[in-house]
């Protein structure tokens, strides 16, 4: 038995619709009800009810049965077709078989036989106030469940944006708490020369080379297996037995308490020899153009200085009256000079040719391997397609689960009716 207190509770932030023709029983049910309820709303009759019913947002309709111009089962059956989960009590003097059965068909909460028996009222009032408090929180758990399916989805579609990101610059592996290769990327296949088939279940030291000090295999053991990140460059070799370098991450994936390490995940960004040569041999070329510059300013600026020395000479012997003979051997003096400084400009025009060509046969090499980023770019947007298809697959499977957890709340509700 529910005492007023335990009822009050429940009902104290609630609002009620409270029916009824005969005024006096009225009252005192009106004064029962506003010591439970934050606010409650009287009409006389079923008309009337509904038209406030239509106006208001009401937890609790509590109704006669027989009134004049709109019977409380009829107002019931109108307010049933706003709001098919409506709270309704019926109060009725009759005890007749047809008008619970009515009731029921209408999916009343409760039935009240007068003369009121308030023990009985609180009882029925506090199992339909936990009700709704059961609805509403049924309702927020569905609103949060939503959220957090929306935000999984989000969180889904980011990291398959930062897979994509990874997948194009980057060499992805993992492997289980023993080394053995579980997961590689495409990009990883192309730069080993292995295929996913043959990586699969081997162990990830098969791309191990022989120059690698085993200290730095041990450092990096010792740091992931408890539970840090390493960093540093790795040198590695292809199935071929080429060498390729790179700067490499590796870090442990931890169970879902993270107590546990399950896996490693390593990833890896190439720094090969060659890209290193390339880069110093591009340096070179600048390096010697800015040379060359240099030094054809230094011939033309020797160049002027003799021009205007023979100039001078000339003015000088001229007027000192010397002869045509010593004017001309000093000349050629000067025009040897000149022609040596000119044969070197043009073995330095050479050299820088020569270096302009490798630079341009450097270009066309890295011409060819841009074809063939676009070709691995296409490959990567057929994988994309299928993530975008496995998503919408995943995205009909959570809204199947909405679909069971939905009829599960209403299966609940039932029982609680019952």
């Amino acid at each position: 038995m529910k005492n007023l207190k335990e009822v009050a509770r429940t009902t104290n932030d609630y609002t009620i619709l409270y029916v009824e023709d005969d005024i006096e029983s009225a009252k005192i049910i009106i004064e029962y009800l506003s010591s439970l309820f934050r606010e409650v709303v009287f009409a006389e009759n079923g008309e009337q009810g509904l038209g406030l019913y239509k106006q208001m947002n009401f937890d609790i309709v509590l109704t006669d049965i027989n009134m004049p111009v709109m019977g409380g089962l009829d107002m019931s059956a109108e307010i049933k077709k706003i709001n098919n989960s409506q709270s309704i009590i019926i109060i009725s003097a009759y005890s007749d078989i047809k008008l619970f059965i009515s009731s029921i068909q209408l999916s009343i909460d409760g039935y009240i036989i007068k003369p009121i028996n308030f023990d009985d009222m609180n009882n029925l009032l506090y199992k339909v106030g936990k009700k709704i408090e059961n609805f509403r929180q049924n309702e927020k758990n569905e609103k949060e469940l939503k959220k957090f399916v929306e935000k999984m989805s989000q969180k889904n579609t980011e990291l398959a944006q930062y897979r994509e990101i990874l997948d194009n610059v980057a060499v992805v592996s993992i492997t289980d708490k023993n080394g053995v290769i579980t997961y590689v990327n495409d990009y990883f296949c192309e730069v080993s020369g292995y295929f996913k088939e043959e990586l699969i279940g081997s162990n990830h030291n098969i791309l191990s080379h022989k120059d690698t000090p085993k200290n730095i295999y041990k450092n990096l053991w010792e740091t992931i297996q408890n539970g840090n990140v390493w960093t540093g460059t790795l040198k590695n070799r292809t199935k071929e037995g080429e060498t390729y370098f790179g700067k490499t991450i590796i870090m442990p994936i931890y169970d879902d308490d993270h107590e546990k390490i399950n896996e490693y995940i390593s990833v890896k960004f190439l720094t090969t020899q060659e890209e290193k040569e390339k880069r110093n041999f591009k340096k070179k070329v600048i390096n010697n153009y800015q040379e060359l510059r240099k030094n054809d300013y230094e011939l033309n600026k020797k160049n002027k200085y003799l021009e205007k020395t023979i100039e001078k000479l000339n003015l000088e012997e001229l007027h000192k009256n010397t002869t045509i003979s010593q004017i001309s051997e000093k000349n050629k003096k000067l025009l040897s000079q000149i022609t040596f400084y000119e044969s070197e400009a043009r073995k330095k025009d050479l050299k820088f040719i020569k270096s302009f060509e490798a630079t341009r046969a450097t270009l066309v090499k890295t011409t060819d391997l841009y074809k063939k980023t676009l070709v691995k770019n296409e490959s990567i947007q057929e994988e994309n397609t299928f993530i975008k298809k496995d998503n919408r697959l995943k995205n009909i499977e959570i809204e199947k689960l909405n679909e069971r957890i939905s009829k599960q709340s209403s299966m609940i509700a039932q029982l609680e009716k019952s």
